[in-house]
């Protein structure tokens, strides 16, 4: 479901720099809440995480769903200002799932505290300002949208995974890009990337 989502923002994101209709945009969007209630309801594991989510902070009641978010939040917390320090992170050890790959972001946030985790999101922001302005200066419409496509990738990926890891929505499988360990995602996010800054010979300024 996560990486459904991420399509999703791939698909909404050519169609809004295409110039689609807003009305139809809302249509779609309203189409696609549905489907996605859908989809969480077909599976028990995906209630589960929603029901967590929306339970909070509430821990009168002790309950193994809500260990991984519980962990990375912990994790987050642990890391203060300015973190522990590089080897020092006690959650990735083995009390936090997945800490090099969903959860990387949590780790860091131990590592290198608070100060860390805004340098590291201000650098994802530079690099997506930098393919919105790439969109603005392209005068092909196709290139246009290859850049869009590739920009909403990333920042579906970002969000999801930042905003998952820190309680904000229910908990999903999303890779943070360039920084999660698996060289699949990678692989696949750096020839995207490769490619926008290749068009980006192309631009008009």
């Amino acid at each position: 479901l996560g990486t459904g989502i991420s399509l999703l923002g791939i698909i909404m994101t050519i169609l809004f720099v295409g110039g689609i209709n807003k009305r139809n945009i809302g249509i779609v969007v309203l189409a696609l809440l549905a489907a996605g209630a859908m989809f969480i309801i077909s599976e028990p594991h995906r209630i589960e995480r929603v029901q967590t989510f929306l339970k909070g902070d509430d821990t009168s009641v002790s309950d193994s769903d809500s260990y991984h978010i519980e962990q990375a939040r912990l994790a987050i917390g642990s890391g203060g200002l300015f973190g522990v320090g590089i080897g020092n992170s006690v959650q990735s050890t083995g009390y936090l799932p997945e800490a090099t790959n969903d959860s990387v972001f949590a780790i860091m946030g131990e590592t290198f505290g608070f100060v860390g985790l805004v340098v590291i999101l201000g650098l994802f922001t530079a690099l997506m300002y930098r393919l919105i302005k790439q969109i603005d200066c392209q005068v092909d419409e196709r290139l246009r949208l290859i850049i869009a496509g590739t920009f909403g990738w990333l920042c579906s990926h970002v969000i999801l995974n930042v905003a998952s890891m820190t309680g904000l929505i229910p908990l999903t499988g999303i890779t943070l890009p360039l920084l999660s360990f698996g060289g699949t995602s990678m692989l696949f996010f750096s020839a995207a990337l490769g490619l926008v800054f290749q068009l980006s010979r192309y631009s008009v300024y």
